[in-house]
């Protein structure tokens, strides 16, 4: 898994 793809899901699970 690359850094962007955690970067992406870090963001998205930190949405409310």
């Amino acid at each position: 898994m690359s850094h962007q793809a955690v970067r992406f899901a870090k963001d998205v699970f930190s949405s409310p």
